[in-house]
């Protein structure tokens, strides 16, 4: 059997940030319904800080996972990111630094619906 390389976060990283695309398979089910396990994802490279937007899905490395949820809210004052999963949109990531993010997912948009979601587990 052979084996498989160990993931490697800056190769992710200097891919992206050259303005290549990856595809990545995944693993968790935190975006469903939207995107669902075994489903390829398309990376691209983050946006300028100035162009991210509400509702993106981002892709960042936090507690030593590759994560991929919805961009809810910018605090331009402390420079921080806050992030939900579809699945649970009650449930708040820990805060996040531009820096944090790998790229944004390219193939997948919310719907109106999903929006709704999101912003109904906030309140």
């Amino acid at each position: 059997m052979e084996k498989k390389a160990p993931f490697d976060i800056e190769v992710l990283r200097k891919k992206l940030a050259s303005g290549e695309p990856h595809q990545l398979t995944v693993v968790s089910d935190s975006m469903t319904p939207l995107i669902k396990v075994g489903e390829e994802i398309t990376i691209k490279a983050k946006p300028a800080p100035e162009n991210l937007q509400i509702f993106d899905i981002v892709l960042f490395y936090q507690g030593g996972r590759l994560n991929a949820h919805i961009l809810t809210k910018i605090d331009k004052n402390k420079d921080q990111l806050i992030t939900r999963p579809l699945k649970d949109p009650r449930h708040q990531d820990y805060p996040l630094n531009y820096d944090d993010l790998l790229g944004v997912i390219s193939n997948k948009q919310l719907s109106w619906w999903h929006k709704f979601k999101v912003l109904a587990g906030s309140i």
